[in-house]
């Protein structure tokens, strides 16, 4: 089994002070509170560049991942795909068209980084449900001294939920789309004692395939399944809160395929204006202008329609070869894997984080986090 682990230790001193809980009631409907400079600061006054969801806006707007949040931010972008990979191997983040365009078992090479609560995330975006977000906060322009190295683009941190700490409360929500897709969403959460209460959440997604492969194998099924508690102790003056995440994504082959410029070329013949005085117009060949033929219109490499294409069944043979040979480094040991005959991809992941908050004399807070994250192909 290959897998990859990392932990982290952060520890904050912020000398600012906590605004106060009433300057947030009496002033709610202008002010938008942030923790994206690791403390609590009104929006508007933060000479950063953030983008800011809450719950409610999540909910109302029916957002269902990351790519959904991404499409509403400009300059931001997230698509499952991450280098030349496609599916939900390699997600990556994206901001003003910065990426790293390869697969690297080091995380440091990343233009952009992914935080829960702070802490930093390996992989598997995907797999964090936006049910559990209280607020999410994308960050644009380089973070490195708040948030570490791999921000140079930016950084996007989800802000998860306390537990209800007044009363027992649960939630569920069910969705189903096309292609057979459905979610399953349940929670509860209340107090335990005074000080001291928990919350419970799983979530279940599953979708069918939305290809279907010359050898007749279905690509694009994507499920995962998770399972997420915390537990949060209240004092006078401090505050912890311990969280586990445990998900398992099972996909299938992935839906992808290459659009040739040669085969739908409508570029030669034309010319297009250049800022080049030299050049001041260019006649491009083989390239496509405008826009980009989608499947069923675009000609594939043999000269048909099925441009999203591929062995998505491996034969007896193959299997037994690939089960001899080790799986490359370059894709992070998740991909690819066998399932009843099926290319695709089989990944567990594990988070626990750990978020203390210390309110000391002359309006100074200590918080201090810690994080393990495991990413790891299952067999």
């Amino acid at each position: 089994m290959k897998k990859l682990i990392a932990f982290s230790t952060i520890l904050f001193v912020s000398l600012s002070g906590v605004l106060s809980p009433g300057l947030y009631a009496q002033d709610a409907l202008e002010e938008i509170v942030v923790t994206a400079r690791k403390r609590q600061e009104n929006l508007s006054e933060i000479p950063l560049a953030i983008s800011v969801f809450s719950a409610e806006d999540i909910q109302e707007s029916g957002f269902k991942n990351l790519e959904d949040l991404s499409l509403q931010v400009a300059g931001f972008q997230h698509s499952a795909q991450g280098g030349q990979a496609p599916g939900r191997v390699n997600s990556q983040l994206r901001f003003r068209g910065m990426n790293v365009n390869s697969l690297s078992e080091d995380p440091s090479l990343n233009i952009a980084t992914m935080f829960v609560d702070g802490i930093y995330v390996i992989g598997g975006y995907h797999s964090i449900p936006l049910e559990e977000v209280e607020r999410v906060e994308v960050v644009k322009g380089p973070q490195s001294a708040l948030y570490g190295r791999s921000t140079f683009g930016g950084a996007v941190n989800y802000i998860t939920k306390d537990p209800n700490s007044e009363e027992n409360e649960g939630h569920v929500d069910l969705l189903f789309g096309e292609d057979g897709e459905y979610v399953i969403y349940g929670s509860m959460e209340g107090p335990i004692t005074d000080g001291l209460s928990a919350r419970l959440a799983a979530k279940h997604y599953s979708r069918d395939g939305i290809f279907t492969a010359a050898d007749g194998g279905d690509m694009g099924a994507e499920e995962t399944k998770s399972i997420i508690g915390s537990i949060v102790a209240k004092g006078d003056t401090w505050k912890m809160k311990v969280r586990a995440f445990h998900s398992e994504d099972r996909d299938g082959g992935p839906a992808g395929g290459y659009i040739l410029g040669y085969r739908n070329d409508t570029c030669t013949g034309t010319s297009a204006t250049t800022n080049d005085p030299a050049n001041p117009s260019v006649n491009p060949l083989n390239y496509i202008c405008g826009m980009v033929p989608g499947p069923g219109d675009a000609v594939d490499y043999f000269g048909g329609n099925n441009v999203i294409n591929m062995n998505a069944i491996m034969s007896s043979n193959a299997a037994a070869k690939m089960a001899a040979l080790p799986i490359s480094a370059s894709f992070d040991g998740q991909v690819p894997m066998m399932d009843d005959g099926m290319y695709g991809m089989a990944r567990d992941i594990d988070r626990i984080n750990v978020n203390t908050t210390f309110d000391l004399s002359n309006d100074m807070t200590l918080e201090a986090s810690w994080g393990y994250n495991k990413v790891a192909q299952c067999g």
